[in-house]
């Protein structure tokens, strides 16, 4: 019994070191989160040693109880690693539980430290006792040993955890450290169950059972006595701190109870988190249930421009700094947005560093600011930008502040007109009444009133003025005023009356019907105009509707009137019919009338156009009829061509279009005259008409030109109409007693598709019409594709003739004139070139084209110029002539600025004009009266006119008489069969004789051979053509020239032959 005794003694003992060793260490551990303790580090390992060496203690403790049968003895290296390995887990145990409040997890790996110490201090252990026979292991009580070492230790820290700052209850901690002391325990007596050995030691002797016993007891005493001076010193501090709660409760409770009752919102948060909200606050946040803001971010309340700035002020808090108060915008959990102004602090609360928010909400307070700001600037943007004069007033009437308005209305500054005495600002008379008017302001009373003010320059200006009382705390104080400048709104009134009175002139003498009407298009006023236009009398006409007048589309006329009750003038055309029954056409403008500023009807000015209309069908008549045949002319052939072709390409018709032109219409009217021609057009046209059918429309397009369009036909039908008419212009016309066999030629053209249109088809008819003549003229010839290769050839050469003067494409050739007489060179004709992309082409190609493009008036002013220049290269070298022939084409003789063009070439090129010559043809002198003024200019410059290809069928002998020339070229066809037909030999010297008899000079185009030459050499005449020279470029004139005696000689003498 004595041995059960003491072994039951040495557990208890055993049990009481291991809860002595877990208080010492859980209670210095409780120390070291006290904010005031340095070296928090030694503080942790202090309470490591006291509870590793504690356990080491109990353990050996356990030992003695468990082997007192039989001594036994240790390793002290393995006892060395037990003691230090329970240290070592304890440290960091204890580490992670020196903050107030440890997660979760901290709390998890503590205790499994603790257990790992726990279980590694006693197996070591049991390694160090040195027992004879093998080890044997016991599972359940060792996988016990485990579970209890951990889950006890987790038990009594968490335990520890929540209860460590609760100095009120020491209890507690006493619970904790027995948990563990009872685990720690329960681990060794467990961990004995699971090895056995047998009871002999071996080994080397180390400690024996009492020398470790002393030891043992010594550090039991230790502990012992550690604690016991711990435990005085824990209850000292209990009391103090339970003293210095209970004031911080008190001083709490006080500042909940301020903070509860505060009218400002308080928050107070640590961490970014809040911990408190007070009443003020719920009700900013507009949350009911504090407990749906604590613990909840204050940055999420903060709006997000806001939040750098808070954070900023937030950190510099946390270190104790002062933050001035900053206004911010918080957004409540609802989302409306307060404007607010922040306060902080770094604050206690409830044991924790914390940080106090005093939230004064100003967004009432900023509203009022910004409207009082915003009232304010109205107010001296009113004052100061007013168009009126502001100005305001004392009781005692001196002026106190002015605008700029009113500086300008009266022409004074501020400080001067503080300075002026009322009788130079108000006129005299008006004196009196203005001081009434400001007394009775002074009363309360606004006045409103007009008067005569007097400029700084002495002008007269009238002013309505308007006086309002300053009223102050109920006092009237001063007058505030208004000066309004009303002289231009009383020249307006004057100009209304006028305006009434020419408007009331106008509505009642106007010429045309001038009326008013309602919305509903009833008559509210007329002018006598039109009572006669509608032969209603006035009275009738007020409160009539106008659908009655309407005579036709009455829908079209309510239309406008409608439209302009939209605010829109409408211009129209109408008929009407009068009370009388009679049907006339109106020309009606409607513009709405308007009543302060609303459209209250419409305002019409109505003109009667029944003969104007009849008139423009009478010139609609003229304008699409020929007058001469009585036929449609080119306007209606172009306004029905359009027709005609869409009408054809709905049905999938074909139409052909024939253009028919008389060979030789000018020797009928050089024969007859311009009557006789006329009556010969009237005559061929009748029967042109006389050979259509019921599809075919025919128009004179101009001069002896017709065209006839035939609708729904055939090529064959087509070419069968032509044929018709040739064979009905094959019978002589009688006309003025003379007989005149005619011929024409007809151009055909085919719609060749929907892509067709009048202009191609005239085009392609007219090119037809052209090559019929080319082809010897009185036939008929269709479009073709090769017709179409030579229109596009032309079209191509148009292009290229556009560009050939800025690429320098021309050139001057010079042909030239002969004395037949004496062989000598007389003269040069400047022929023009082209050097084209087409290669060489002739001048009788491409010339016509420039004629009809216009591309000829420049290109001839060019030539004029170029052989002004060729001209001085001719002197400089020798080789100058007696003169230069240059062509002028007809359209470049109708330029009525022609002549002071060719001067200004001249003058520009610094040329005698005396050695050239113009040469024209007959053809540009149709219009005799102009001609003759353009060359009577040209004459007067000193240049000489010579008449080309004269005798080839104009009214040659009509030009010569009418016209002073000085050169008459004659017609190569006029030689061309000299030397076989005696008839032309005898016309061709009776021209000669006529041009010599008016003092020209003679000159024969086209002389080719010797024999034509020699018959021409004694009319004593200049010859040109290729038996001399072909044209040549300038710089062969020289060998031409070298060779000229030889070519002077040879020919003289086989002429004199």
């Amino acid at each position: 019994m004595p041995l059960e005794f003491a072994r039951l003694v040495f557990m208890a003992f055993s049990v009481l070191t291991a809860i002595a060793a877990s208080y010492i260490a859980l209670l210095l551990i409780g120390r070291i989160a006290d904010r005031s303790r340095t070296h928090p580090l030694w503080w942790v390992g202090g309470s490591s040693l006291v509870f590793g060496t504690g356990i080491f203690s109990m353990h050996f403790i356990g030992i003695l109880t468990h082997h007192s049968a039989a001594p036994v003895q240790y390793d002290p290296i393995l006892l060395s690693i037990s003691l230090l390995g329970a240290i070592g887990a304890a440290f960091p145990a204890f580490y992670v539980l020196r903050s107030s409040h440890p997660p979760k997890s901290h709390l998890y790996f503590s205790g499994f430290a603790i257990g790992f110490g726990v279980l590694f201090m006693h197996y070591i252990g049991n390694a160090a006792a040195q027992v004879s026979g093998t080890p044997q292991f016991h599972l359940l009580p060792l996988l016990l040993s485990i579970v209890v070492a951990f889950g006890f230790s987790i038990a009594a820290l968490r335990i520890f955890s929540r209860n460590r700052k609760r100095p009120d209850s020491p209890g507690r901690k006493l619970l904790s450290a027995m948990i563990l002391g009872v685990a720690i325990s329960a681990v060794h007596y467990i961990g004995m169950l699971a090895v056995s050995y047998s009871t002999s030691a071996t080994g080397p002797a180390s400690f024996t059972n009492m020398g470790l016993a002393f030891v043992v007891s010594a550090l039991i005493l230790l502990l012992l006595a550690i604690a016991g001076y711990l435990a005085y010193l824990d209850r000292k501090q209990l009391i103090n701190e339970q003293r210095y709660l209970k004031k911080i409760r008190e001083s709490e409770r006080r500042f909940r109870r301020l903070a509860e009752i505060s009218p400002e919102a308080i928050a107070i948060h640590s961490g970014g988190k809040l911990l408190y909200v007070n009443e003020a606050c719920l009700q900013m946040f507009d949350e009911p249930d504090a407990e749906k803001l604590i613990g909840t971010a204050v940055l999420d309340y903060v709006h997000p421009n806001y939040r750098d700035i808070a954070e900023s002020r937030i950190a510099s808090m946390n270190q104790g700094l002062s933050t001035p108060p900053a206004e911010q915008l918080w957004v409540t959990p609802k989302g409306s947005v307060h404007e607010v102004e922040v306060t902080g602090m770094g604050i206690e609360f409830e044991g924790e560093a914390a940080v106090q928010l005093l939230i004064r909400d100003i967004t009432i307070q900023k509203k009022v600011a910004r409207e009082l700001e915003y009232n304010r600037q109205r107010y001296e943007s009113l004052f100061q930008n007013n168009p009126d004069g502001i100005f305001s007033m004392d009781a005692d009437g001196n002026l106190i502040d002015i605008n700029s308005s009113f500086e300008h209305l009266f022409g004074y500054s501020k400080t001067e007109i503080t300075e002026t005495p009322l009788s130079e600002l108000i006129e005299e008379c008006q004196l009196g009444v203005t001081v009434v008017k400001f007394q009775l302001a002074l009363e309360g009373v606004t006045q409103n009133y007009e008067t005569l003010g007097i400029h700084k320059s002495g002008r007269r200006i009238s002013l309505r003025i308007t006086h309002m009382p300053i009223v102050t705390d109920g006092k009237v104080t001063g007058v505030y005023g208004i000066a309004k400048d009303i002289s231009a709104e009383k020249r307006a009134l004057a100009l209304l009356a006028e305006s009434e009175e020419k408007y009331r002139s106008l509505f009642d003498y106007n010429l045309d019907a001038v009326f008013e009407m309602d919305k509903a298009g009833c008559f509210v006023n007329a002018n006598s105009m039109t009572e006669e236009l509608s032969d209603y009398t006035r009275d009738e006409l007020i409160g009539l509707n106008f659908n009655p007048l309407i005579a036709e589309k009455l829908e079209r006329v309510q239309g406008f009137f409608a439209t302009a009750l939209s605010g829109e003038a409408v211009n129209f055309e109408q008929r009407i019919k009068r009370k009388d029954g009679d049907i006339i056409e109106v020309d009606i403008n409607a513009v709405p009338k308007r009543r302060n500023g609303e459209i209250d009807g419409v305002f019409a000015i109505v003109r009667d156009i029944t003969e104007k209309k009849a008139s423009e069908q009478k010139i609609n008549n003229l304008a699409f009829t020929d007058q001469l045949t009585g036929l449609p002319n080119r306007h209606w052939f172009y306004q029905n061509i359009r027709e005609v072709l869409s009408r054809t390409e709905e049905l999938h018709q074909k139409i052909a279009v024939l253009l028919v032109d008389f060979d030789d219409f000018k020797s009928v009217n050089d024969l007859l005259g311009h009557f006789g021609g006329d009556q010969f057009l009237k005559i061929v046209a009748n029967r042109i008409h006389s050979c259509l059918g019921p599809n075919d429309a025919i128009s004179r397009f101009g001069g002896d030109e017709f065209i006839i369009v035939s609708e729904n036909t055939t090529e064959p039908q087509a070419h069968a109409l032509a044929q018709t008419i040739l064979q009905v212009m094959r019978e002589p016309v009688q006309l003025l007693g003379q007989e005149f066999s005619v011929t024409l030629s007809i151009g055909i053209a085919f719609q060749t598709g929907s892509e067709s249109d009048g202009e191609e088809l005239i085009k392609e008819a007219d090119f037809a019409m052209y090559s019929a003549k080319e082809n010897g003229k009185n036939n008929v010839q269709v479009f073709t594709h090769e017709l179409d290769s030579q229109m596009t050839r032309k079209s191509q050469m148009e292009q290229a003739l556009k560009k050939a003067l800025d690429e320098q494409q021309f050139a001057l050739h010079y042909q030239p004139q002969v004395n037949l007489a004496s062989g000598e060179v007389i003269g040069y004709e400047a022929l023009l070139r082209w050097q084209s992309p087409f290669g060489n082409v002739p001048p009788s190609e491409f010339i016509p084209i420039a004629e009809e493009t216009g591309l000829i008036v420049p290109i001839g002013e060019w030539a004029l110029r170029q052989a002004c220049r060729d001209s001085k290269e001719f002197c400089a070298l020798g080789q100058a002539a007696e003169k230069i022939s240059v062509n002028v084409s007809a359209r470049q003789f109708k330029d009525p600025d022609f002549s002071e063009k060719v001067r200004a070439i001249f003058e520009q090129e610094q040329v005698d004009p005396g050695r050239f010559e113009i040469e024209i043809t007959e053809s540009v002198m149709l219009d005799i009266e102009q001609s003759a003024r353009i060359i009577c200019e040209l004459k007067e410059l000193g240049l000489r006119i010579a008449i080309d290809d004269f005798g080839a069928g104009y009214s040659s002998l009509n030009v010569v008489k009418n016209i002073e020339i000085d050169t008459l070229k004659i017609d190569k066809s006029l030689i061309d069969e000299v030397l076989i037909n005696r008839r032309n030999l005898f016309i061709l010297a009776a021209i000669i004789e006529v041009g010599k008899n008016l003092d020209a000079r003679i000159v024969i185009e086209g002389i080719e051979l010797e024999e034509q030459a020699e018959l021409l050499q004694p009319f004593g005449i200049v010859g040109q053509g290729y038996l001399f020279s072909r044209p040549l470029p300038p710089g062969s004139l020289d060998a031409f020239l070298s060779e000229s005696d030889y070519v002077a000689t040879s020919t003289a003498a086989k002429l004199m032959e």
